[in-house]
């Protein structure tokens, strides 16, 4: 069996390149279609009767509604395709002294992170609301059975959470959806939205063209033997995609209401998640008392082990596991995670049919419809977790009895201020 060839940084640009010229051509089918709408069949034909009126001004509304959509999907997808900063060593591999660097890195016995070269600022395609490093700032991440969240070997960087490596742009984006010829780029968490509306919108137009040519060709054909060639072009193109974009609309409308990516539903009924919950310190001394064994794991990480990931690509593969037994080892004002396990096909990002629709397109109808309002699962302004997350996380939490530690500290906080109140 031939073995398959990497792809190269020159196959990688002509195939984004062939995808940036995609929607040129979706345009000039645009342009085309409406040629023969106007043209055609409203004045050749209709000679601009009121049945012509009547077919323009909703073909027009339709387009109109249409061009905004794509325009905004093309924007986020050009703008805004969340592409996650590489890590330090890759600018350092990519300097034309990484030789060098390289050698001077292992000479390094200290390990200083700060001396491998990082750009100070990143392009406007690379910004992102959040610190990639700074996952364990929040309560709740993604992370490995070890208890570390996955490493980019080809970005040397940690992937956010439901990041994914695009092979085509050598990039890690941003909960990535797919690659898609049609907007000339990746499909992610700030254009998913955008793409949704596009697919709505463009079934609902190529309905109406349809209708319209399939109709008054009918009509034409009962009194002449009329067969123009523009005519059945424009019937086949609106068929052919409106069962493209009616397809795409309602397995995307699908994921929505799963909160499921494109790559994510491939395993989705299989996947088990690993989460590293935060763990008080009175968390983990009640587990210990109650003989509860949690697998933690503390942050910051030492700077060796940083510094070892971004020379490699990889991090180590000893485990960094600690038990609730050894929490006397742990280190002293760091933040201590519980490592929780899901069950095959259990999606801790599920809120609910409705809920999970509202969180990637808004809480009201006129939210899903508009195509100027940004998609809230872009915000990332949650500190408990990047992304909102749902009652499987409860279920891992109450496995491990850490919802029930919490709840009681809870209870003896309320009752404390409740007896200061009462005192007063």
């Amino acid at each position: 069996m031939p073995q398959r060839r990497p792809r190269t940084e020159a196959n990688r640009k002509t195939n984004v390149g062939v995808a940036r010229a995609v929607p040129v051509l979706l345009l000039a089918i645009i342009g085309y279609a409406s040629w023969v709408i106007t043209k055609l069949v409203c004045i050749d034909y209709l000679q601009l009767n009121g049945n012509a009126v009547a077919v323009l001004i909703t073909y027009y509304i339709l387009l109109t509604v249409l061009l905004v959509s794509y325009g905004r999907l093309l924007y986020a997808v050009i703008r805004r395709p969340g592409l996650i900063p590489r890590g330090p060593q890759w600018y350092a591999q990519h300097s034309g002294k990484s030789k060098r660097r390289e050698k001077q890195m292992d000479n390094n016995d200290s390990g200083d992170l700060a001396k491998i070269p990082i750009p100070k600022v990143y392009s406007a395609n690379e910004s992102l609301p959040f610190r990639v490093e700074d996952f364990w700032l929040r309560d709740v991440f993604v992370c490995n059975p070890d208890g570390r969240p996955s490493f980019c070997s080809e970005c040397y960087n940690w992937k956010p959470d439901r990041a994914h490596h695009c092979s085509e742009l050598n990039r890690c984006v941003a909960k990535m959806d797919h690659l898609c010829p049609w907007v000339g780029g990746v499909v992610g968490e700030a254009s998913f939205k955008y793409f949704l509306q596009f697919t709505f919108y463009a079934a609902i137009l190529c309905t109406e063209i349809l209708i319209v040519m399939a109709y008054f060709f009918a009509q034409r054909r009962k009194h002449t033997d009329f067969l123009n060639t523009h005519w059945v072009v424009m019937i086949a193109l609106s068929g052919l995609f409106l069962l493209f974009s009616a397809g795409m609309f309602m397995s995307s409308c699908q994921f929505a209401l799963l909160n499921v990516t494109t790559i994510e539903n491939l395993n989705r009924k299989t996947k088990v998640w690993y989460l590293a919950v935060y763990a008080s310190p009175q968390v983990v001394e009640e587990a210990h008392k109650k003989g509860v064994e949690l697998r933690l794991i503390s942050y910051p990480r030492p700077p060796e082990e940083e510094l070892r990931a971004a020379q490699s690509g990889d991090v180590d593969h000893q485990s960094p596991v600690h038990s609730s037994s050894a929490q006397a080892q742990l280190p002293v004002n760091h933040r201590i995670f519980a490592i929780l396990e899901s069950r095959p096909g259990q999606n801790p990002f599920h809120l609910g049919n409705l809920a999970n629709f509202q969180d990637l397109m808004g809480t009201t109808i006129w939210e899903w419809l508009n195509p100027f309002s940004p998609s809230p699962t872009a915000q990332h302004d949650d500190p408990t977790s990047l992304y909102k997350l749902g009652s499987a996380v409860d279920e891992m939490k109450a496995s491990t009895g850490l919802d029930a530690w919490t709840s009681e500290k809870r209870r003896r906080r309320r009752r404390r201020k409740s007896s200061t109140s009462e005192g007063l």
